[in-house]
């Protein structure tokens, strides 16, 4: 990660502290320095943070219940990991995943479309090639 500046406010003499704060919480809005940060670091929104959680709960289960790995791997597609959703699609694949069948429909593989593993997983499974 590499260097970020923050805002810096310096106590003026006879200052309450109130006052150096509310300047300096100005200084970070003025200069974007929120965005700055979360440009720079590991940031989720709040609805990548829901979807995180559900890959988290999905992984627990698959550790003691059956789980359709159709439905764990659309979960990391959403959120754009698409190495664990491959594999997860694998692992979806071998097990013959009821919801495999959707693979060539479903809008959450829009992203996935132009990578020749989800090419070569359409192929395996017998589903055509969306137009």
């Amino acid at each position: 990660m590499g260097v970020i500046s923050l805002a810096e406010v310096r106590l003026q003499e006879g200052e309450s502290l109130e006052n150096a704060l509310r300047r300096f919480k100005r200084k970070v809005q003025t200069e974007d320095i929120i965005k700055e940060v979360r440009r720079h670091s590991y940031y989720l929104k709040p609805g990548e943070k829901k979807r995180v959680k559900q890959a988290k709960e999905f992984k627990d289960l698959s550790s003691h219940s059956y789980v359709d790995f159709y439905q764990f791997a659309w979960v990391y597609a959403v959120l754009g990991d698409k190495d664990e959703t491959f594999r997860l699609l694998e692992t979806g694949y071998k097990e013959h995943t009821a919801g495999m069948v959707y693979l060539g429909s479903d809008v959450a593989w829009y992203g996935m479309r132009s990578d020749p593993r989800y090419a070569d997983l359409l192929r395996r499974t017998g589903l055509p090639q969306p137009v």
